[in-house]
C-alpha cells in the first residue's frame, strides 16, 4: 500500500531522560529511561540557530502507517533535545521517512520499530559506515532523546574528544563524564561537556571538539536551557 504525506509535528515537550544510552553494546541490563517533561513555553535560545539538518530515515521493511506516524510524532522531541544541548544553536530542520529502504542516515529496522532499542536484546543503538564514505546512526523507531543525542554526537562531531575520525571511542568506558556522550549510569548529563566538567584524561571535552567542526559557541561553565526549539520539524512519510 502506497501512501504520501506531509505533517509538521510540534511539541513544547522537552525530555530529560535518564537513559542508559550505548553503542552497540549487547546484553546490557542497565534500567533505561523513564522521563516525562513539563515544559510549556516556546523558547528563544541563547544564540542564532545556526545549524540546521535534513535527513533521511528509513525503515527496512513494510511499515504500518501507525508506526510510521509514531515515529513521527517523536521527532520533534529529539530536535528539541538537540536544540538544548546545542544552547540554543541547532535543531533538526527536517526528515524525510521511509520505509522499505534501509539507505538513510538515520536507520531502523523492523525488530526495533516499536522499541527504543534498534535491535531489542542486542543493540541500543549504534554509528556504521553508510556506503558513500560516511556514518548511518541506527536507532530504534521511538529513541529516546538521550540516545538519539548520543549518536548524533558521535555521527555529526565524532565524539566524544575533538577528533576527525569515528573510531569507537565512549566516554563510560573511561569512566563516566557530565556529558551526553556518556551514560545516566556512568555520570552522564543532557549536555555537551566542556572543561568546567570534563573527567576523561584521554581526549578533550566535546564542547572543543564541537567548535573546532562549527560555527557553535559556548561559554565554559555556563550551561543554559534555551526551551524547546521555536521552529517546528517538518516530517514528510513515505509509505511504499
Amino acid at each position: 500500500m502506497s501512501h504520501l504525506g506531509k505533517i509538521t509535528v510540534l511539541s513544547v515537550i522537552i525530555v530529560l531522560v535518564a537513559a542508559a544510552a550505548g553503542c552497540s553494546k549487547k546484553d546490557k541490563k542497565d534500567k533505561f529511561f523513564t522521563g516525562t517533561g513539563t515544559g510549556t513555553g516556546t523558547g528563544t535560545g541563547t544564540g542564532t540557530i545556526n545549524l540546521s539538518y535534513t535527513y533521511r530515515w528509513t525503515v527496512d521493511g513494510d511499515a504500518s502507517q501507525a508506526q510510521l506516524d509514531a515515529i513521527a510524532a517523536n521527532i520533534q522531541i529529539l530536535s528539541d533535545n538537540l536544540y538544548h544541548i546545542g544552547e540554543g544553536q541547532q535543531y533538526i530542520k527536517s526528515i524525510t521517512l521511509v520505509d522499505k529502504a534501509n539507505d538513510g542516515k538515520i536507520r531502523t529496522i523492523m525488530a526495533g520499530i516499536d522499541s527504543y532499542f534498534y535491535d531489542p536484546g542486542n543493540i541500543y543503538a549504534a554509528n556504521v559506515p553508510d556506503g558513500s564514505g560516511g556514518y548511518a546512526m541506527l536507532v530504534g523507531g521511538l529513541v529516546d532523546p538521550y540516545t538519539f543525542a548520543h549518536e548524533h554526537g558521535h555521527n555529526t562531531w565524532y565524539l566524544p574528544g575533538n577528533f576527525t575520525d569515528l573510531a569507537g571511542r565512549e566516554e563510560y568506558d573511561d569512566g563516566g563524564c557530565a556529558c551526553v556522550m556518556s551514560t545516566m549510569a556512568a555520570s552522564g548529563a543532557m549536555q555537551y561537556c566542556d572543561s568546567s566538567v570534563h573527567s576523561i584524561g584521554s581526549y578533550s571535552d566535546c564542547w572543543t571538539g564541537i567548535k573546532a567542526k562549527c560555527s557553535m559557541t559556548h561559554a565554559t561553565g555556563s550551561f543554559p536551557d534555551p526551551g524547546a526549539c521555536p521552529t517546528a520539524t517538518t516530517v514528510t512519510i513515505t509509505n511504499n
